[in-house]
């Protein structure tokens, strides 16, 4: 009798052992659950103001967004310290262009203590476009195809740091999209008209806008003359010349027309008519010309391309109809 007495003792001490044991991990994962369940609070730094507009179309006003240059001057001048390595190592994401629109931000990088910080290139997936010289075109944020990839980086970089809320930020994505693609639609089938005229243009910057829009594009080097015309085969009737609203100059990878180059670039022109006098006496050049802009800082990047295609559909409005 005792015996069995004893056995049922141990047996009932094994079983409360066993409730034990196995208790601690579900209570374990039941506050798990509640912290998953919590509102986040992330802190976010951009490199320049246009990233930053781009986070806030997403997380609207969720969460603390902070930018580090207001403009792309000062970007390219941009110097960081240790106060400033430490601040961003302690945030939850740090977002930029890459494809050297940031010269500095590869040694930036290796600096940060990286913890849980997540850094988001926004130039991911994008299928860059090149010089002649083979460097890459950093300017893929004026196209509009390419703007809609890099806010899904942004977008799901956001998500992956506060799922809770990812419905939210799939919802704001959409709606911004949703806009972009509706103004696009109804631009493309006012280009159609177009499709066989030619957008000569002295720049690289507005690359990406222009093979968006399907246009056909010839670069030129300098200033449009007839020889240009001439030797492209190109009818004035159905050209628009695209050149850049007021450039800014940084060393190697903006380039921009100095004062001494401008006056050797007149010297050559005026060069080239004195080849051609007579044509160009008789015919004079009559050719529409837009100037777009690469930065505005009182705009979104959405706001500033649609406006730039706004400039150039309204241009070709200008040219006459010309059927084959």
């Amino acid at each position: 009798m005792k015996n069995v007495t004893y056995g049922l003792i141990i047996i009932t001490m094994i079983l409360f052992l066993g409730l034990g044991f196995f208790q601690s991990p579900l209570l374990a994962n039941t506050e798990n659950e509640i912290e998953a369940g919590e509102e986040v609070l992330l802190n976010i730094t951009t490199v320049s103001k246009n990233q930053y507009s781009m986070v806030k179309s997403i997380v609207l006003n969720k969460h603390n967004v902070e930018y580090l240059s207001e403009n792309e001057s000062e970007i390219y001048k941009f110097k960081y310290n240790e106060d400033i390595i430490n601040n961003i190592s302690g945030r939850d994401l740090f977002i930029y262009s890459g494809i050297n629109n940031e010269p500095w931000v590869n040694d930036f990088i290796a600096e940060l203590k990286k913890g849980d910080l997540g850094i988001i290139n926004m130039s991911r997936g994008i299928k860059t476009l090149t010089y002649e010289n083979g460097n890459e075109n950093p300017y893929y944020w004026l196209g509009i195809n390419e703007y809609k990839i890099a806010l899904y980086n942004v977008k799901s970089a956001i998500q992956e740091k506060d799922p809770k809320n990812k419905s939210y930020y799939e919802e704001n994505y959409t709606n911004v999209i949703n806009k972009i693609e509706e103004s696009a639609k109804e631009v493309k089938l006012e280009l159609e008209k177009y499709k066989d005229y030619t957008v000569l243009t002295n720049t690289n910057t507005f690359d990406y806008l222009l093979r968006d829009l399907g246009l056909q594009v010839v670069n030129v080097k300098k200033e449009v003359t007839r020889k240009n015309l001439d030797e492209k085969k190109l009818d004035e009737n159905k050209i628009v010349f695209v050149k850049e609203k007021d450039p800014i100059e940084i060393v190697n990878i903006i380039e921009t027309k100095k004062e001494d180059d401008k006056v050797e670039e007149t010297k050559k022109t005026n060069e080239e008519k004195l080849e051609v006098p007579e044509l160009e006496a008789k015919k004079p050049l009559d050719i529409k010309s837009v100037e777009l802009i690469r930065w505005d800082g009182e705009k979104t990047l959405v706001e500033l391309a649609l406006s730039n295609i706004k400039l150039v559909t309204d241009t070709l409005k200008k040219l006459p109809i010309v059927t084959k």
